[in-house]
C-alpha cells in the first residue's frame, strides 16, 4: 500500500460482483469524488472492534445496483459491481478496497488530503483480514463419558477445543443433537472464556427423552455474535459421534455408540 494511498487496488473486469468483506451495515451507497461510486459498510467484530470497509470504483449502470444505505449484509453478500473506465472515477476498471479504523464518521477518503485522512485512521486491508481469520476448532470428542446411555439417564458428554481467533473472549458452546429426520435439540449451554491458541475441555449434561440414533454436534457462539455455527472438527480425534439411545435401562442389543 503506497504511503499515500489509504487503501489496496485490485484489478477487476467491468460488472464483476464485489462482495463484503463481514457483517455489517451499509452506512454510504452512492456517488464520490474519486471513486465514481462506493460503498461503505461498518462492522463490528467478534472483539468489539468497530471500522468500516469501503469499496470503490462501483458501477452505476441500470442491472448492477449498489446495496442500499441502511442494508444489513453478511459476509460474501454482494455489494456492488465494479464500474467501467468512464465511470471509475479512477483509470481503468478496478476495486478500491480500504478498512478506516472506528465507527463511520463519514469520511471515506482513498488518498492523503486532510488531517483525517493519514494512515494511522486506516488498516492495510491484506494484512488486517488474514490476522482477523481464524476459527474455533473441535479437537477431541464429543464423546459421551457412559458408554450406553439410555431415555431417562442423565449422560456427559466431554470434548476438546482451541481458539484459532486472534482475539479471545467469552465463547458459549453447546450440542446440537440431530436425528437422521426430524427436529434437532440441544443440550444446555456453557460459557467458555478463551485466549487465542489455547485449549479447554467442555462436559455437556444431557438427559435423553427418546430413544433413537442421533449425531452429537458442537456448536459455538463467539464473543459479540448473535449466529450458532458449527464448530469445524480437527483430524480424526475431532469427529462428531453418533450415539444410539436405548429405551432403558433393561433394553439389550440396542445401546451402542459409533463414529461416521
Amino acid at each position: 500500500m503506497p504511503a499515500n494511498h489509504l487503501g489496496e487496488d485490485s484489478a477487476h473486469r467491468h460488472h464483476d460482483p464485489i462482495h463484503a468483506i463481514a457483517n455489517g451495515i451499509v452506512r454510504y451507497s452512492g456517488k464520490a469524488t474519486g471513486y465514481g461510486r462506493v460503498v461503505v459498510v461498518e462492522h463490528q467484530l467478534p472483539d468489539g472492534v468497530r471500522l468500516c470497509s469501503i469499496y470503490g470504483h462501483l458501477c452505476g449502470h441500470a442491472g448492477y445496483p449498489l446495496t442500499p444505505k441502511g442494508s444489513t449484509v453478511v459476509a460474501g453478500e454482494v455489494v456492488g459491481y465494479i464500474g467501467d473506465a468512464y465511470e471509475n472515477g479512477d483509470g481503468r476498471e478496478h476495486l478500491h478496497l480500504g478498512i478506516r479504523r472506528g465507527a463511520y464518521d463519514g469520511v471515506f477518503c482513498g488518498y492523503l488530503r486532510r488531517p483525517e485522512c493519514t494512515p494511522r485512521h486506516y488498516e492495510h486491508p491484506t494484512p488486517f483480514i488474514e490476522r482477523r481469520s481464524g476459527s474455533l476448532t473441535l479437537v477431541a470428542g464429543p464423546l459421551p463419558a457412559a458408554a450406553q446411555p439410555a431415555v431417562g439417564e442423565r449422560t456427559s458428554f466431554e470434548a476438546t477445543v482451541q481458539n484459532g481467533f486472534h482475539y479471545g473472549g467469552k465463547f458459549e458452546l453447546r450440542l446440537r443433537f440431530q436425528p437422521a429426520s426430524g427436529e434437532p435439540f440441544f443440550s444446555p449451554e456453557e460459557t467458555k472464556r478463551l485466549a487465542p491458541g489455547r485449549q479447554a475441555p467442555l462436559t455437556f449434561t444431557q438427559e435423553f427423552e427418546r430413544p433413537g440414533r442421533f449425531a452429537a454436534v458442537l456448536e459455538m457462539r463467539a464473543p459479540g455474535t448473535s449466529a450458532w455455527l458449527e464448530v469445524e472438527s480437527s483430524g480424526a480425534a475431532g469427529k462428531p459421534c453418533n450415539v444410539t439411545v436405548a429405551t432403558g435401562k433393561g433394553a439389550l442389543g440396542t445401546r451402542s455408540i459409533t463414529t461416521p
